[in-house]
């Protein structure tokens, strides 16, 4: 649960808030980032989900027919090559194994994130509908890939850097025009910045931080 969702319930649904735990995402990346090496100059755009889940399908069939078109006119407008957006993930419909155009593709399933995450400048996530944490932000932060996203991609995780976590509408063009400053702006993010918001994550999302914050929550109950 996100801290929106919670909110939800207890004001529509009239749930008493002491009944609601959050409890957040939960990873064992965190133990092994000390072995994660970035590229130097990345150049991928990345999509990373699995397709059983509906609002993934979505927002590639937004990617593809609204925000692509955006984009590669931003890119073209001002002399940059454009180097394509790859799609990964689980359980493919017909529609996303069939999308292998020059400037989106469909990778298939890949076993280790950090390995798509190493080569990627950025990823994005134009969500158009969804609740709670998503896995797809927490796996780009942990990699230090910036995310653009739609409010429901970076949802519940309250993090106020708009170099790392750009929040943009479903909207084609102002999401075209995010992906474009931010993949032109990635060399002015400093190693710091990347450091200290690991930092924040990790107090929030390791396993052993959420060890503590499950036997303080029983502990009270």
């Amino acid at each position: 649960l996100s801290k929106k969702e919670k909110d939800y319930l207890v004001k529509i649904h009239g749930i008493p808030s002491k009944k609601i735990l959050i409890w957040p995402l939960i990873r064992s990346e965190f133990e092994e980032l000390n072995s994660f090496k970035k590229e130097k100059n990345p150049k991928d755009i990345i999509f990373i989900g699995g397709y059983r889940h509906t609002p993934n399908i979505e927002a590639v069939k937004l990617i593809e027919k609204d925000i692509l078109p955006e984009v590669l006119k931003l890119f073209k407008k001002n002399g940059r090559s454009f180097p394509g957006i790859k799609l990964y993930g689980s359980s493919p419909s017909d529609y996303i194994k069939n999308l292998n155009s020059e400037h989106l593709s469909y990778e298939g399933y890949i076993e280790n994130e950090s390995d798509a995450f190493a080569k990627a400048r950025i990823s994005i996530a134009p969500l158009p509908f969804g609740a709670g944490l998503k896995g797809k932000t927490l796996s780009s932060l942990i990699y230090r890939t910036p995310i653009i996203g739609t409010s429901f991609a970076l949802e519940g995780f309250e993090i106020h850097d708009s170099q790392l976590m750009v929040e943009s509408s479903i909207d084609a063009v102002e999401f075209a025009n995010s992906i474009y400053n931010s993949y032109i702006n990635y060399e002015n993010i400093e190693a710091r910045d990347w450091d200290n918001l690991i930092k924040k994550l990790e107090e929030k999302f390791s396993y052993s931080s959420f060890l503590k914050i499950m036997k303080d929550d029983i502990n009270n109950i």
